[in-house]
Parts: C-alpha cells; structure tokens; sequence
C-alpha cells in the first residue's frame, strides 16, 4: 500500500521499487489523496501493473486505511511515496512469516539525504548478535525503536482486530498503529535494511516537517501512544513499565512546552507535573 499525495516527482521511484522486486508483490495498491501536481498523470503511465485509487484528500491514515480496504492479501506491506524498497524486501518478508503466528515484520531502513547516510536500528542502539531475523513475544522492543512504515508489513487479521490507522492524528499515526498491535502476539524483525528512507528536501526536518511545526501534535500523539502502552494489562516487566514511564515522561515535558507556547498555562502546568509524577 503506498499513499502519496502531491508526490508526482517521487512516487514513480517508489511504484517501480516495488515492481522491481526479487519476488514480487501479488499487488500494488496506489492511493492518490487528493493530489494536484499531476500524480494522477504519473500513475496513469503504469497501467494495469498498480491498482490506482483516486479520493478525496483525506490525510495519510485515511488514504492506508483506503490501500488496505482495498488489499486482498494476508499480509499488507507499506511503503511511503517518497522512499523506495530495496529488491530483496518481499522475499525476505515472505521467508521469514512462511509458517509462522508472528503478526507484524518490521525491518531496519537506511535514511539517506544529499548529506548523510543512517541505519535506523544503528542509529537507536537496537542491536542484534547476527543478520538473523528475531521472533519476539511482543513488539514492545521493536516499537521502542520507532520503526518507519516502509519497513513494516502487519497481517491483515491483526488490522482487523486492533484497528486501523487513526485518522484523527496528522503525525506519529504509524506509531498509533503499531502501539495497538504491540501484546497481539510474536513480531519479526529484520536487521537487514529492506528500505531507503529519502530525505528530499530539508535535513531539518529529517524525522517530519509536523514534528517541527507543529511540535504539541506530535507530544500529543506520543503521550496518549505510551499510556496505552502502560496501562496494557499484558505489560508486566518492572524494567520495561520504568522504560516506558521514562518515555511517557519526556513527551509530557515536550507538551507541557507545546502548551506554554501556545498560552494554555494551566494545562502546561499540569503536564509539567504529570512528567515529574511519571
């Protein structure tokens, strides 16, 4: 499923990344969110090889839930407009969940702009002993390496009984997402970078141009995202509850900012103290 919306000048990089894999995907699924910059055009010119829907722009949740109503396969893969799949991601997506109950597969991304180069699971400490996929019982320590979308693929059935992407939330809805499926059961990740995160445009805003201007959203959404996670009855591991209060602490303290700024003293206020209690 790839959303993109007023991506004519990259989702053609990111189509022919997916139809040029090793094994390829049994569909491709484009959903065209209300762009105006020629998009219809530049789907247009792949033909029957992608299934194009064109709607109304609804944001980025509302445009993955439209690929994955439209999805018929188990399992659904993601891939940004603006990255590109490596050749070998649907094959190893689909050695590694033959014969498996796992729900979610995330792999390790490179993210590369004009200027650097950065392996996402290097760059958060997530180590592995060897190149080896891993089985966990839970996605808890997978999630708490923020994995990028075009890495992650998650098994339809598990979609339908967590929820879909929240359209309310204009940033960290992947995370959202993948929060609500974290104690379904076993994750698969990949060490192997499956996926070139491409920062175009302005390195500043490397992880997403709403966390920058919008910087209350985006500890808005991460708060209500690790208190789900601490309130989940399946999180029973002292060390991972203090990890996870640690977190919910820092984004209280980054919206207790987000609310000065905008003037709501009281509410600051109480989040301040809130990140201090956590």
């Amino acid at each position: 499923v790839i959303p993109t919306y007023n991506r004519a000048e990259t989702v053609a990089a990111a189509i022919t990344s997916a139809l040029d894999q090793r094994d390829p995907p049994d569909e491709i699924i484009v959903v065209d969110d209300g762009s105006s910059d020629g998009t219809r055009d530049v789907l247009a010119a792949f033909g029957e090889r992608i299934i194009a829907i064109h709607q109304a722009n609804s944001g980025v949740s509302g445009a993955r839930n439209a690929g994955i109503r439209r999805a018929t396969g188990a399992w659904i893969a993601f891939l940004d407009s603006d990255d590109v799949w490596y050749p070998e991601r649907i094959a190893i997506l689909r050695r590694d969940v033959r014969a498996t109950d796992a729900g979610v597969h995330v792999a390790n991304v490179d993210i590369t702009s004009a200027t650097y180069r950065r392996n996402m699971f290097e760059l958060t400490g997530f180590h592995f002993p060897n190149d080896n996929t891993r089985k966990y019982d839970s996605g808890l320590e997978a999630l708490l390496h923020y994995p990028f979308t075009s890495g992650v693929a998650v098994r339809r059935e598990w979609i339908r009984r967590s929820g879909a992407f929240d359209i309310s939330l204009s940033i960290f809805e992947d995370f959202d997402f993948l929060t609500r499926m974290s104690f379904l059961g076993p994750w698969l990740v990949s060490p192997v970078a499956l996926a070139n995160i491409r920062r175009l445009g302005d390195p500043r805003a490397s992880l997403s141009h709403l966390r920058v201007s919008d910087p209350l959203a985006a500890a808005s959404a991460m708060v209500r995202s690790f208190e789900r996670l601490l309130s989940h009855p399946s999180l029973s591991d002292p060390e991972q509850k203090n990890l996870i209060r640690r977190r919910l602490s820092h984004y209280r303290f980054e919206m207790a900012h987000g609310l000065a700024r905008a003037g709501q003293t009281g509410a600051a206020q109480q989040s301040l103290l809130r990140s201090a209690q956590d």
